[in-house]
């Protein structure tokens, strides 16, 4: 599947999970997770056509782990934890694409 499917699809996914939720949540909330999930994914998506699913989500959550101290230098909290923690599904995921 060409990467412009790909990308189309994962906003699709954060469209339709996003703005069609009726739970009582913070959309915002949702929409960032999405946004970690759909990254995660689309990372490891490219970097596993060249090295192994296992290398794919260590280059991806290594890249999450960079961008999230730049987002909290110093002090990676429960918030911190959780975006991580969706990034690595996203990555998981991502890397079984190939």
């Amino acid at each position: 599947m060409s990467i412009i499917k790909r990308i189309k699809l994962l906003v699709l996914g954060a469209v339709v999970a996003g703005c069609s939720t009726t739970a009582p949540i913070d959309k915002a909330e949702t929409l960032d997770q999405l946004g970690h999930y759909s990254a995660g994914h689309l990372i490891a998506c490219d970097a596993v056509q060249w090295v192994s699913p296992e290398m794919a989500i260590k280059h991806t959550m290594d890249f999450a782990r960079a961008r999230e101290e730049l987002q909290h230098p110093g002090r990676c909290g429960p918030g911190c934890m959780k975006d991580l923690e969706v990034w690595k599904q996203g990555a998981e995921k991502g890397a079984s694409c190939r």
